[in-house]
């Protein structure tokens, strides 16, 4: 099911103020855009593949805040829509987010998937504490 074309560039648009002000770290600001987004989503907003990309950035901008529970709510609503369950990065964040909140098992689980869709290059940029989880599985 694809979007509007007029509302598919409003939201791409509102999207990419809300990256512009995560990369200036005003991520308080970036969660206001990304919300403003999902709510042009029409409903159900779970069925569109634009919803994946903005329960996404809105969690990442949770996790950089480092406000994993909040992070945690939004990964977990991305991996309800399309594509959500076999994406990497979705599974990564939602691994550290358990990882920090000491949900072990929890981010176990995520990571050992990110790794499984994402392959190593997956964790490359991030802290080696999250790839250690799952060394000894892998």
């Amino acid at each position: 099911m694809e979007l509007p074309i007029e509302i598919y560039e409003k939201i791409k648009k509102i999207c990419r103020t809300g990256d512009i002000l995560v990369m200036k770290n005003d991520c308080d600001e970036a969660i206001i855009k990304y919300k403003e987004a999902l709510n042009l989503l029409p409903d159900p907003k779970l069925s569109w593949e634009a919803s994946t990309w903005i329960y996404t950035a809105i969690g990442d901008a949770f996790f950089i805040k480092k406000q994993f529970s909040a992070a945690i709510g939004y990964f977990s609503m991305a991996l309800k829509t399309p594509d959500g369950l076999e994406n990497a990065f979705v599974l990564l964040r939602l691994g550290q987010c358990y990882f920090e909140i000491d949900e072990k098992g929890n981010a176990r689980e995520h990571l050992l998937k990110a790794y499984i869709f994402g392959e190593q290059e997956i964790f490359q940029d991030e802290e080696k504490k999250y790839l250690e989880v799952i060394k000894n599985i892998i």
